[in-house]
């Protein structure tokens, strides 16, 4: 079980999915709270969109994630592929399908395109300055991760990183097996008599 859940790529994004009614309430509660106290205008608070330039940025952030979600899925099945014909199954599993980086990435990407797509959808009167502000945020967080996430994928895919990779695993292996360093010197070989 333990093996499974550490090399799915799904489990990332559904935890995202179920976090997002969590924190979708809360921000919502948050900015009813900061406009109720004063901290801002509904007509000019934060970015002060109109409702066409709500939709229109939410809109775009959706576009812009489901785009990255694409990508992003789309190249780990061409590296999938070209590493199929380079190296073992077990490197693959072990290097492309376990890699928390790209797990956590695509849930990010999950996340922001429900919150912009809820926020979107509950669009009514007025714009939610608050949560309008949280989208434009994860918007921004979603785009540099992205493009890290590229170079990642780039350095994660060098022969040198995928060997140094297998022998940190190989070497974890070894020392979950033999916990106990050796301490002194080495004793002396005993002779045959």
């Amino acid at each position: 079980l333990k093996s499974y859940v550490g090399s799915s790529l799904w489990i990332v994004p559904v935890v995202a999915i179920f976090a997002l009614f969590v924190v979708k309430r809360l921000s919502e509660r948050l900015g009813t709270w900061m406009y109720q106290s004063g901290f801002y205008d509904l007509k000019t608070g934060f970015f002060g969109l109109t409702m066409t330039g709500a939709r229109t940025s939410l809109e775009n952030v959706i576009t812009a994630n489901l785009s990255f979600l694409v990508f992003t899925f789309g190249s780990l099945l061409v590296a999938i592929q070209v590493a199929s014909g380079q190296y073992t199954p077990r490197i693959i599993a072990t290097t492309l399908l376990r890699d928390n980086v790209i797990r956590y990435t695509v849930g990010l990407f999950v996340f922001t395109l429900l919150f912009a797509l809820r926020t979107l959808n509950h669009l009514e009167a007025t714009v939610p300055p608050f949560s309008m502000w949280v989208t434009g945020v994860l918007g921004l967080v979603c785009l540099t991760a992205f493009m890290f996430l590229i170079d990642y994928a780039a350095r994660l895919l060098r022969p040198v990183s995928l060997v140094k990779r297998v022998g940190d695993a190989g070497l974890a292996v070894i020392e979950s097996v033999y916990p106990e360093k050796l301490t002194g010197t080495p004793s002396a070989a005993v002779s045959p008599q």
